[in-house]
C-alpha cells in the first residue's frame, strides 16, 4: 500500500517502525540548545546555567562571572553596554528637596541627573480644598534629549501642568505653568 510516493516500508524506515531511533543523546541530529549553544547530554541545573553563560556571553557587550540566585543583567544606559548587578545594586538618592510650597523659578539638584538612569519628579497639586499627589518618571535619555534639542518635562493633571526645562545637568528652570496649584517637592534619582 502506498502513500502519495511512500510505502509502509519507507515510513516504517523513516518513523523508526519501532526497530529504529536510538537512545544515546550523542547520536542525536539537532539537539536542542540555548543561544546556539548547544546542550550536552547529562545536563544538570547547575550546567545549565552555566551554558546559559555562555551563550549571552556570546552577545554584544554582556559577560556574566559568577552567576548566582537573584543576579541580574542591566544595561547600562551611561556607558550602553551590559553589566552584571542584582537587585541590591539599585541606588536611590534624593537629589532635591523643596523648602516651601511655591514653584521655584529654579531648581538645583545636588548632583548631576545625568549620573542616574531615571528621575522621578514627587509634586503635588493643591486646590482650595484638597492636596493631590502628583508625580512622574523620566529616563536619561528623554532627559538628554530635553536639553541637546529643548522642551519640559514635569507634572501635570487634567486641571493643569507645571513644567521644567533643563539649563544644565543640575539645573532646572521653570518652563511655564498653567495654574499655581503645582509644587515639586522632591526631585529623585534612581540608578541601576
Amino acid at each position: 500500500m502506498a502513500f502519495g510516493n511512500a510505502t509502509i516500508g519507507d515510513l516504517k524506515k523513516y518513523a523508526g517502525g519501532g526497530g529504529g531511533g536510538t537512545t544515546d543523546y550523542s547520536h542525536l541530529e539537532n539537539k536542542p540548545s540555548i543561544n546556539g549553544v548547544e546542550l550536552l547530554a547529562g545536563s544538570t541545573i547547575g550546567k545549565l546555567s552555566s551554558d546559559i553563560k555562555v551563550g549571552l556571553s556570546s552577545l554584544d557587550n554582556v559577560n556574566i562571572t559568577n552567576a548566582v540566585n537573584g543576579q541580574t543583567l542591566l544595561l547600562d544606559s551611561l556607558s550602553g553596554t551590559w553589566k552584571n548587578g542584582t537587585l541590591s545594586s539599585v541606588t536611590v538618592t534624593t537629589l532635591y528637596t523643596a523648602s516651601d510650597t511655591t514653584q521655584a523659578a529654579t531648581i538645583e539638584l545636588s548632583e548631576s541627573y545625568a549620573n542616574y538612569d531615571f528621575i522621578i519628579l514627587q509634586g503635588f497639586y493643591s486646590d482650595s480644598n484638597n492636596r493631590y499627589a502628583q508625580s512622574a518618571v523620566f529616563s536619561k535619555l528623554m532627559l538628554d534629549d530635553i536639553l541637546n534639542n529643548g522642551g519640559y518635562f514635569g507634572i501635570s493633571n487634567n486641571v493643569g501642568y507645571l513644567g521644567y526645562t533643563l539649563t544644565d545637568n543640575d539645573t532646572l528652570s521653570k518652563y511655564g505653568s498653567s495654574g499655581s496649584g503645582f509644587y515639586i517637592s522632591k526631585i529623585i534619582g534612581i540608578k541601576f
